[in-house]
């Protein structure tokens, strides 16, 4: 395969007399097994090394390994995680006017982009640095991208060279080469044609997604192509990187040719499949002679992949030469397959993703009103014991979230007209955990079935074969191949990090990554004493009910949310949740247009704020952190955001606002209904104290008791009611303010003993100054008991004092 210089070159060209031709030259590539070369061929399909031979003047490519830089492309495989990375040069190659001496004809200059994504977002935090041999070539660098340069009359050492930028990014180093030639100038003759040149310029180079690969931006891209002295001839496309081309047909696959040739290319073309990913496209002179390559690719982010295992037991018998079949003719024919069950007990709100391919259509939803045959309608679901969960497999693949811990089995349901019926075929039936659909494979234990069976049968073929040497070494043969390919088997399944894995498309993601939930509130609910403010207080009840609840894109803050109720001002509550790397404390502007308080964790991280910018710091531990922000706003506009974008910050690896439930209200609540029951104990306890103080001492103290008795019953009554509404502290203030002791007028409690223990007869009661006590008819109060504890009359109306204030 041979390439030329790409959409972005540049190329100053003086026009003269007509001398030499100057040298066009070309890159060859080729693939092989390893580094030496063993293999080698243009067709990239399980290749493991890209071999790379720079600026050669012939367009035919040599067929020696030698002459090639050979470069590991595939890896080994590993565990499934992180997006990949991808580091582009928007200029990989650039070619300096010379004169035949390679002296510079004038004062050149060129710049390339470094460009890096991490899966579909572009990455910005990486450094870089540059080797450069060529003493004349000067390099600056800036942030993102290298300018190079040449002085007029400046020598170059060579006809060609190339410059390495290493870009190093979370650990890791791509190194990118930029090749650069000399186009010399030939001696003087005579007058010659125009330069000739064809280029083409992209309005993108990717399709990105935002949501595991259900939408992708732009909807369009245009190649623009850009040529001098020279007529257009046709667009060609290349699935396979640019090893075949095919001629593009105006108006199908997504793509259309317009005015001044100007190719089209749509976000659902179909050329872009599960496996192919990147698509070359070629601009073509009508001579043949000319032609630039530009290449467009979409990109997936990944959303909880799981580890690629089929978790359906017998499906590897199922392939498109060997498929499952069915005949129907109900309105709702199906049949459950007790044999092609789960492996395992799938987990709970666990996710898992279906897929399979059929010759016929899939039905969207389990509609039974009747449907004509030639509609060849087929439903797929996933049933326990007492559950049923139809799934839409328009798209081949569809999640499902588990209902419960148990293991599930394949329901298949067809829909016809109740008379006539119609056949569908199934295959590549495939569960695995996760939200994405990987290349189909077998479940492990049907593989090891089938080597257990290959295995008795060779067994067998062995025993009844033994004497004869020459069968025993053909045996030995077959047993070798046999074991070869079910251990290749094995291993590609075991091993599920591969080409075809890492290509397929991923599924789709949870709506809230990347997303506030933001609930408003009229502030109507709340007591007149929130009115102004901004605290977790304000929701501690279970009327507070929203009016409404939006999502807010974290990158698209500062644009803010406009709710639809507009009668009244509005109390805005949101929330979201952050996976942290690593501890860290997130130090950060914060900018709102109204009074407002932010929680991490369920923990205010300073007093409520006032309308403005004001410096924040938020530390997040390590894993899930939750984000709760309260904005007292005086209209219907929910306005916020941050100094930086809290989910491209660098060790915030994921932000789901459906992730987990509220944190700070529910801790609020919680707390505070604990905290008054402890206080309701706390007064039943001192209830308690008093009674074992006073004891039975006459009608008084035998009326204390009572009403003492009679608090602990309001007392449990209103923890009751506490439950139902969670009352605040300070309701408190209205409890216990009545006096409990019945005729106190007459009972004075100043300096009042029992006596002391050795009290055995009855007695009178008396009072520090010896005189008897008498209730409010004159009759003398006496005791017969005999009494552990000693009392003064202070500590008694101090403890009831306790008890009714």
């Amino acid at each position: 395969m041979i390439i030329d210089s790409n959409v972005l070159d540049f190329m100053f060209i003086k026009q003269g007399e007509q001398g030499e031709d100057g040298k066009v030259l070309y890159t060859w590539i080729k693939y092989a097994q390893d580094e030496h070369g063993t293999g080698m061929t243009d067709d990239s399909t399980g290749a493991i090394y890209i071999g790379v031979a720079y600026n050669k003047e012939s367009t035919e490519e040599s067929d020696n390994p030698a002459d090639y830089q050979w470069t590991k492309i595939l890896g080994d495989p590993g565990e499934n995680g992180q997006d990949a990375y991808t580091v582009i040069l928007s200029n990989e190659n650039i070619s300096f006017s010379t004169n035949s001496q390679r002296y510079t004809v004038a004062e050149q200059t060129f710049q390339s982009d470094i460009i890096v994504y991490n899966g579909f977002s572009i990455v910005t935090d990486y450094t870089y640095d540059v080797e450069n041999t060529e003493q004349v070539i000067d390099i600056t660098q800036s942030k993102n991208s290298i300018t190079i340069s040449t002085n007029s009359n400046s020598q170059l050492s060579t006809l060609s060279g190339k410059i390495t930028v290493n870009i190093h990014v979370n650990s890791l180093t791509f190194s990118k080469i930029l090749t650069w030639t000399c186009a010399l100038q030939g001696t003087n003759g005579q007058q010659g044609e125009g330069a000739k040149s064809i280029s083409i310029t992209p309005s993108s180079m990717v399709f990105k997604s935002t949501d595991g690969g259900e939408t992708f931006s732009p909807d369009l891209i245009t190649i623009t192509p850009s040529l001098q002295n020279l007529v257009f001839g046709k667009w060609q496309y290349s699935a396979d990187g640019g090893s075949t081309f095919v001629d593009v047909n105006n108006g199908t696959s997504g793509i259309t040719i317009g005015s001044n040739n100007i190719l089209t290319l749509s976000k659902s073309s179909e050329l872009f499949t599960d496996s192919t990913t990147l698509i070359v496209f070629k601009a073509i002179s009508l001579d043949g002679s000319y032609y630039d390559t530009t290449t467009i690719s979409k990109l997936y982010d990944i959303i909880d992949a799981g580890d690629g295992r089929n978790l359906l037991l017998n499906t590897s018998s199922y392939r498109e030469s060997n498929p499952l079949e069915r005949i129907g003719s109900k309105t709702d024919d199906y049949s459950t397959y007790p044999k092609i069950i789960t492996s395992i007990d799938l987990s709970a709100n666990q996710k898992y993703t279906l897929q399979a391919k059929t010759d016929s259509n899939w039905a969207t939803k389990h509609d039974t009103g009747g449907h004509t045959p030639s509609e060849k309608l087929v439903g797929l679901w996933l049933v326990s014991d007492d559950t049923n969960t139809f799934l839409d497999m328009s798209k081949g693949y569809a999640v499902f979230t588990a209902p419960k811990t148990t293991k599930y089995k394949l329901r298949i349901n067809q829909y016809s007209n109740g008379t006539d019926a119609y056949t569908i075929h199934l295959w590549d039936i495939k569960l695995e955990k996760g939200q994405s659909a990987s290349g189909w494979s077998a479940a492990p234990e049907d593989l090891d079935q089938r080597f257990d069976s290959n295995e008795n049968k060779l067994k067998d073929i062995t025993e009844s074969l033994k004497g004869t040497q020459t069968t025993v070494t053909e045996l030995q043969s077959t047993v070798d191949k046999q074991a070869k390919e079910i251990t290749n088997k094995v291993s590609q399944d075991k091993y599920s990090t591969d080409l075809e894995v890492i290509n397929n498309k991923l599924a789709n993601s949870n709506e809230g990554l990347n997303k506030w939930l933001v609930s408003a509130y009229q502030k109507s609910l709340f007591a007149d004493s929130y009115k102004d403010k901004a605290v977790m207080e304000m929701f501690a009840s279970k009327d507070i009910v929203a009016a409404q609840t939006l999502l807010y894109e974290d990158d698209k803050l500062q644009d803010g949310l406009t709710f639809s109720v507009t009668n009244d001002p509005l109390v805005f509550y949101a929330l979201t949740f952050v996976y942290f790397s690593e501890s860290v404390k997130w130090t950060t502007t914060a900018t709102f247009k109204d009074t407002y308080n932010i929680y991490v964790n369920g923990g205010a991280i300073g007093s409520a704020g006032t309308a403005g910018s004001n410096p924040v710091v938020m530390t997040f531990q390590e894993g899930w952190n939750s984000i709760e922000i309260i904005i007292n706003s005086s209209n219907n506009v929910c306005n916020y955001y941050f100094g930086a974008t809290l989910s491209a910050y660098k060790q915030c690896t994921k932000m789901n606002c459906y992730q987990g439930t509220i944190t700070g209200r529910q801790t609020y609540i919680n707390s505070k209904v604990s905290e008054l029951i402890v206080n309701l104990n706390g007064i039943t306890s001192r209830v308690s104290n008093v009674e074992t103080g006073v004891n039975n001492n006459g009608e008084q103290v035998q009326q204390l008791s009572e009403k003492c008795s009679k608090l602990e019953q309001d007392s449990e009554g209103f923890k009751t009611e506490v439950r139902k509404t969670y009352a605040k502290r300070e309701d408190f203030s209205n409890i216990g303010a009545r006096n409990l002791i019945r005729n106190s007028n007459t009972l004075d409690f100043i300096d009042y003993g029992f006596g002391d223990s050795s009290m055995t007869s009855e007695v009178a009661l008396t009072d520090a100054n010896g005189d008897t006590l008498q209730d409010k008819n004159g009759n003398t109060l006496t005791a017969t008991e005999n009494y552990t504890k000693k009392y003064t009359g202070q500590q008694i109306n101090n403890m009831i004092a306790e008890v009714i204030n």
